[in-house]
């Protein structure tokens, strides 16, 4: 990455000063005169080479957020990928077999002609059940069901389901299909939040979703025809959600003015390192 202000006068020519950090060069200030008969001073030349170590300095702890972003983007997508196998193993092979379980134990309770065993076999069976009930609190905590159910497309459409006013309409890429779970949870989120917004709060008569890709970058717009941003508008807890879904991604969310009144939110998620 390269930056430039000014440029040095005909003939002056070039001074390069390296920029370190933790004696690694990270780059270089290239300076110029203004004049080719202005000398340098020595305490120019400090003061540049100041300049110079703190501009290391500064690019080294840009490096380094960007690193701790990539990592934390890694990290989630792996935490949302366990998720997802998790709730596959859980809902379709552990809570059918201790539900199995219990109706077994409830069966052989009726056939017991002792009081007090059928009593403890019963018991049994009622703490089977409490489990499975635990459990299925469990699998629904772990991803929104109906990204399995429907896949993202499907559960996109879903948000806009049933509603007259705004009349809604979606458009959705058949590339949206397979992606990350990480990026699923977080498109899903930030697009239930967006469109729960434009319902409750901008008076809108039309509501459109769009889902397309861009390269590796899913784009995902929530647009409304209503009232638009107040002036002094402050961001809400909802808003700040959507902003922190995108942003633990790796993504961005931009919520703005749509052309012809009402409220564009847009949200650039890239799937390619998610994947």
């Amino acid at each position: 990455m390269a930056a430039a202000s000014g440029r040095p006068a005909a003939g002056a020519g070039w001074r390069v000063f390296p920029c370190r950090a933790l004696g690694r060069e990270l780059g270089v200030l290239r300076v110029g005169r203004r004049s080719v008969n202005d000398p340098w001073t020595t305490k120019e030349q400090a003061a540049v080479e100041e300049v110079a170590d703190r501009a290391g300095t500064l690019a080294y702890a840009a490096a380094l957020v960007e690193d701790i972003a990539r990592s934390r983007a890694r990290i989630l997508s792996v935490r949302e990928e366990e998720r997802r196998r998790l709730r596959a193993d859980l809902h379709d092979g552990i809570g059918p077999s201790l539900a199995g379980t219990a109706h077994q134990l409830d069966t052989l309770a009726r056939r017991i002609d002792d009081p007090d065993l059928a009593g403890c076999v019963r018991t049994l069976r009622d703490r089977l059940r409490t489990t499975v009930a635990d459990l299925r609190t469990v699998v629904q905590g772990l991803r929104p069901a109906i990204l399995d159910q429907l896949g993202l497309p499907g559960a996109l459409r879903e948000l806009l389901a049933g509603y007259d006013t705004p009349a809604c309409r979606s458009g959705i890429d058949g590339a949206c299909h397979s992606l990350p779970a990480a990026v699923e949870v977080a498109a899903y989120a930030i697009a239930g939040e967006a469109v729960a917004n434009a319902i409750r709060h901008s008076a809108a008569s039309r509501l459109e979703l769009t889902a397309r890709m861009e390269d590796t970058v899913l784009i995902l717009s929530i647009r409304d025809n209503g009232r638009g941003i107040p002036p002094r508008h402050r961001a809400g807890v909802g808003l700040r959600s959507m902003r922190e879904r995108a942003a633990e991604i790796g993504g961005r969310l931009e919520v703005t003015s749509a052309p012809g009144g009402g409220t564009l939110v847009r949200a650039a998620l890239p799937v390619g390192d998610q994947r």
